[in-house]
């Protein structure tokens, strides 16, 4: 259980820091259960606004001296497990012992924020319902057709699921055949319109969603030279490009 929090706290560094995706960490971690920590890090980045504000609360702030939770990181997502996830019962005390002494100042100091109208609306004022950000998924065209994925005259080679659908260990997904990848990230490669035979330079490439997409686009011909800084994301890029079919 511990290691959820110590890894999140990594992935969470790793994306304030512009290292590297959220997505991208969190697929490449060796935490097995890849959707609760991909929750928990999402969810915490989200509340971060409000968890700083919290820790302008200087018996709050206090907390990072404990050298277990001295983690700026580690602390954001505690502080959110603690307020608005599953809670600190069932992890070492190491890690909620300090939280769970500060409690009533925490929850105070929450409570404080949320009137002041800081805190976070879970719900749309208007209707009253909850939003969630849906899920995209792009048809590889390089390893197969949109209509052998699914027939529908309106949409081309974007899939929409609901927000909380978990396909990463669906065989599509793991064999490269659909490429779990947002609307917005898909646009870079439509509004470019490489023509097939081109050349194209793809600067901080990696994870290589973008890349791939190009590459369908070209149609099998021109080259791509795909490039990143990192070599650990080089090899990430490396590994996606290859599970994707894509030569050029």
């Amino acid at each position: 259980m511990d290691a959820l929090y110590y890894e999140s706290a990594a992935v969470v560094k790793r994306a304030l820091n512009k290292e590297k995706s959220v997505r991208s960490s969190v697929y490449s971690s060796n935490y097995k259960n890849k959707k609760r920590l991909l929750r928990l890090c999402c969810e915490t980045i989200r509340y971060r606004v409000f968890l700083d504000e919290l820790l302008e609360c200087a018996q709050i702030r206090a907390l990072l001296k404990n050298e277990v939770i001295s983690d700026f990181c580690l602390l954001y997502v505690l502080l959110y497990e603690f307020l608005f996830g599953r809670g600190l019962r069932n992890i070492d005390k190491r890690l909620s012992s300090p939280i769970l002494s500060a409690a009533k100042i925490i929850r105070r100091q929450a409570d404080r924020l949320t009137e002041a109208g800081r805190g976070i609306k879970e719900e749309n004022s208007e209707s009253g319902r909850t939003w969630a950000i849906p899920r995209y998924a792009r048809v590889n065209t390089i390893k197969w057709t949109f209509d052998d994925a699914l027939k529908d005259p309106h949409v081309e080679n974007l899939l929409i699921f609901r927000g909380d659908a978990d396909l990463h260990s669906y065989w599509m997904v793991v064999d490269g055949y659909v490429l779990l990848q947002d609307k917005a990230s898909c646009l870079s490669a439509v509004l470019l319109k490489p023509k097939p035979g081109c050349e194209v330079f793809d600067v901080c490439a990696a994870p290589g969603m973008k890349t791939s997409h190009i590459a369908a686009l070209l149609c099998g011909r021109g080259k791509i030279w795909a490039m990143d800084k990192s070599a650990e994301r080089v090899e990430t890029l490396r590994t996606m490009l290859q599970n994707a079919g894509v030569s050029n």
